[in-house]
């Protein structure tokens, strides 16, 4: 899999979740995978994310 493509799949699994975590922190999500990437980890994203996950909060709906 290239880098693109381990990073379109991280945005495709945490498409659906909000940009807090517990109501206060933010989502670093998607730049914490872009940095893995970058530092030549792509590697490891897809368990990192399968962590980071379980702590998120599904997205609010619209109003």
């Amino acid at each position: 899999m290239t880098d693109n493509e381990v990073l379109d799949e991280t945005y495709a699994r945490l498409h659906h979740t909000g940009p807090e975590i517990e109501g206060w922190l933010s989502n670093h999500g998607p730049m914490a995978a872009d940095a893995l990437i970058r530092l030549g980890r792509a590697g490891q994203v897809e368990g990192w994310v399968d962590q980071y996950a379980q702590r998120l909060e599904e997205a609010p709906r619209p109003r």
